[in-house]
C-alpha cells in the first residue's frame, strides 16, 4: 500500500510540468514569444487529451495519444487553410 501512495504522489500532470517548463525556458533566456508558442501548444495538447478522456499524467501519455493529437492538428490546419482560400 505504501508503494501505491508513493507512486500516486510522484505522478505529475501536464499543468504541473508546464509551469516548470516555462520556468526553464525563461532561465534559458528564450524569448517571450517562444515561451508563449510552447505554452499554447501544451495547452492545446492538454485540452485535446481532456476532451477525449485520455490521460493527463505525463507518464501515462503514449505515442498513440500524441499521434492522435498530431492528426487532429493536421486536420484542423488543413481545414482552416482550405477555408482561407475561399
Amino acid at each position: 500500500m505504501h508503494q501505491a501512495q508513493a507512486h500516486t504522489s510522484t505522478a505529475v500532470d501536464i499543468e504541473a510540468n508546464l509551469k516548470g517548463f516555462q520556468r526553464r525556458l525563461r532561465a534559458e533566456n528564450r524569448s517571450p514569444a517562444t515561451v508563449e508558442v510552447y505554452t499554447q501548444a501544451i495547452t492545446q495538447l492538454e485540452a485535446f487529451l481532456r476532451e477525449r478522456g485520455m490521460p493527463l499524467v505525463v507518464a501515462e501519455i503514449t505515442r498513440e495519444h500524441m499521434e492522435e493529437f498530431q492528426g487532429d492538428l493536421l486536420t484542423r490546419f488543413k481545414q482552416s487553410g482550405a477555408d482561407a482560400e475561399r
